[in-house]
């Protein structure tokens, strides 16, 4: 049941507040955490993007809260997290990630089979300047090679076969990449308020039915805490994590989750 340092987590509401969003109200928190406000809102963005967002920075401050406390950590982290997700820098900040991240159009097989030509012509001349350095033996090899490539290029029924392959390889690589197209948009919505929902969604999901009360114990050399129950144990790591930042702390985070997928479910 040990927390690593990068858990991929479909529950972005609970990554950000135990990564130190939570904490991002006070200044001398973000001190003794060792974060800065340019890299807290980058790991929104990021954390939003993937769901992968590393939770050591704020684990010793948060674990070190009351329980009470922990609870009002959420709630006041979770409105700095909002109130940011309205700004223009993290629309800004959205909008350059989804660009970058935006599948490459390939090249239609007209451009490919011109670059490939291209290349032989190159590679020809060049060969041609070297002829002269030469062996006697190698030269003779090598001009048989220079006649082979310029007859292909010369000879349209080979011509023909070269468009075939090259027009069935590009239908392939287009069809590829209107999935991906498709898969990014759906990744990466225009209006990051969709992917921001869809993430809400998935924290009261997971969070819905959490025993709190399950028992662990230590197994093995290295004393790792593990669930009794093996159900439990097979539980995902955003459950799990659920269960380690305790009842109080993620009924606050389903509250404020619910609250604002209502909001977003309005517009």
């Amino acid at each position: 049941m040990t927390i690593r340092p990068h858990i991929k987590l479909a529950a972005t509401v609970v990554v950000l507040v135990l990564a130190g969003v939570a904490f991002l109200l006070a200044g001398d928190i973000l001190a003794q955490l060792g974060l800065k406000e340019p890299q807290a809102r980058e790991q929104i963005v990021e954390g939003l993007n993937t769901g992968n967002v590393p939770t050591w920075p704020a684990s010793k401050a948060f674990n070190a809260a009351t329980v009470a406390a922990r609870a009002g950590l959420v709630t006041d982290g979770l409105a700095w997290v909002k109130l940011y997700t309205g700004t223009a820098d993290f629309r800004d900040r959205w909008a350059k990630l989804r660009l970058e991240s935006k599948p490459e159009a390939p090249q239609s097989a007209a451009e490919q089979i011109k670059k490939m030509e291209d290349d032989q012509r190159k590679n020809i001349e060049e060969m041609k300047k070297n002829l002269a350095s030469m062996s006697a033996e190698m030269r003779a090899f090598t001009e048989k090679s220079i006649k082979q490539v310029e007859d292909q290029l010369n000879d349209p029924k080979q011509q023909a076969q070269v468009r075939q392959i090259y027009q069935e390889q590009a239908a392939g690589q287009q069809k590829r990449y209107e999935q991906d197209l498709a898969k990014w948009e759906a990744d990466h919505p225009a209006d990051p308020r969709a992917l921001i929902a869809r993430r809400l969604r998935a924290f009261l999901d997971v969070s819905e039915q959490v025993n709190y009360n399950a028992q662990v114990a230590r197994k093995g050399s290295r004393g790792l805490l593990v669930f009794t129950d093996p159900t439990l144990e097979a539980q995902s790591q955003e459950w799990k994590l659920c269960y380690r930042a305790g009842k109080p702390a993620v009924d606050a985070a389903r509250a404020f989750a619910t609250t604002w997928l209502a909001e977003l479910d309005r517009k």
